[in-house]
């Protein structure tokens, strides 16, 4: 980042400069079309860029627009296209066996974003670690992550992930219903399930991929 972007960013967040600069866009367009006699369609544009910045900024949903008004956007378009990416139609030519498709990607210019991409996640994740007060990230645990549960509440994952004691399942020991119903089907010599112990409950997946246990 350049010196004097960091130093506007000091009293005004780079992230927020779109969304100012519709905002006076709309202010001069405004103007425009009421003293000059321009055609409002333009005035029309950049006030809903400002209407949505405004609610990206006022919502409580989402944690990127409400830090990024109108850029954060960006990354749900982004997303959306990435829900293709198993099809092997992927547009930009990563994930697909298409020749054509495979033109789109240029691997000197992409090798050299992936680099940075992965550079500044190691950054990112650096940041993480020292803000929770850690060495290494090996040390984060469930009880550093806090999981949203709805619009107004969060829990610790260390709460909503069953978890057991090390060496549980080599002694029998077994403290949730989901460790009980796969555990008896798990062999160390071949991924193929076995059949559950006589006297053991049944293991049925439903039509919706829904655990079921039940007994014999």
């Amino acid at each position: 980042m350049f010196a004097w972007v960091r130093r506007l960013d000091h009293y005004f967040p780079v992230r927020y400069w779109i969304w100012a600069l519709s905002v006076v866009g709309l202010v001069v367009t405004t103007f425009a079309w009421a003293k000059m006699g321009m055609d409002k369609s333009l005035a029309i544009g950049f006030f809903v860029l400002a209407a949505i910045g405004v609610r990206d900024l006022i919502q409580q949903r989402h944690a990127v627009l409400r830090n990024y008004p109108l850029i954060g956007h960006i990354r749900f378009l982004l997303e959306f296209q990435a829900q293709t990416c198993h099809t092997g139609n992927c547009p930009t030519g990563v994930t697909t066996q298409d020749p054509h498709r495979q033109k789109a990607l240029v691997v000197a210019s992409k090798a050299d974003r992936v680099y940075h991409f992965h550079e500044n996640t190691l950054l990112a994740l650096k940041e993480l670690v020292q803000a929770a007060g850690l060495a290494h990230p090996r040390d984060i645990t469930a009880s550093h992550i806090v999981r949203r549960t709805s619009d107004h509440g969060v829990k610790l994952l260390a709460n909503l992930l069953p978890f057991v004691q090390p060496g549980s399942l080599l002694r029998g020991e077994m403290p949730h219903q989901v460790f009980r119903a796969y555990w008896p089907l798990a062999n160390a010599t071949s991924f193929a399930a076995v059949a559950p112990p006589p006297g053991e409950p049944a293991l049925i997946v439903s039509a919706a991929n829904d655990l079921v246990v039940s007994a014999r």
